[in-house]
């Protein structure tokens, strides 16, 4: 059983009309009465009654038509919240920090964001250059801010130099830029970097 089994079904269910649902679908009438006549093989029920003149609900029908109703609401509600968290709209940010480095921007940095993306958590660790350089490296934090990092770390992080304060910004393998997989929310949280200590050229950090 498959979605489109569900939508051709309520389709149908909610207007008792196999015109008026292939006309809502945009799907030929005849693939509509096929798969609703697969999906009652499927079941081993009749779902509707059909006649030359009418459609009705079976009692089997009414009860799977409200059943299919809520699976659809959830199927609905799992696709946009897919589509939020990749926006970066829902989820975890994970941030780094070395309180000398990032401490007089942090608490105007992370009000800001969540004003913008109430629904996001963030989560604040205290870390020293190196262990955040092994936490990028477990995946166990999304965005750093340290003192600059020496000449051995690793050539995949995107660095931004913070040039009013002498931190860094260091944020996800600058392969993952390139891929342009990160989120609106994380685009905005350096875009409120910019704004707060004037990084220059946020959008080039994948460089």
């Amino acid at each position: 059983m498959e979605l489109r089994h569900l939508r051709y079904f309520i389709a149908v269910a909610s207007n008792l009309n196999f015109s008026e649902a292939s006309r809502r679908l945009h799907v030929a009438q005849p693939a509509i009465s096929q798969t609703i006549l697969d999906l009652e093989n499927e079941l081993g029920v009749k779902l509707l009654l059909r006649t030359s003149r009418s459609v009705e609900l079976t009692a089997a029908g009414k009860a799977f038509f409200a059943e299919a109703q809520g699976v659809m609401l959830h199927a609905d509600g799992a696709s946009k919240a897919a589509q939020r968290a990749s926006r970066g709209e829902i989820g975890c940010l994970r941030i780094g920090f070395l309180p000398c480095a990032a401490g007089p921007f942090i608490p105007a940095l992370i009000k800001a964001y969540r004003k913008e993306f109430p629904k996001v958590e963030v989560r604040l660790h205290d870390m020293n250059t190196e262990h955040q350089l092994k936490a990028f490296d477990d995946g166990t934090i999304d965005v750093g801010f340290s003192r600059p990092f020496p000449k051995s770390a690793p050539k995949n992080l995107a660095v931004r130099l913070c040039t009013k304060i002498g931190s860094k910004l260091c944020c996800l393998p600058a392969t993952r830029w390139r891929r342009k997989a990160w989120s609106i929310s994380r685009m905005f949280l350096v875009k409120l970097l910019w704004n707060i200590i004037g990084v220059e050229h946020p959008h080039c950090l994948a460089k």
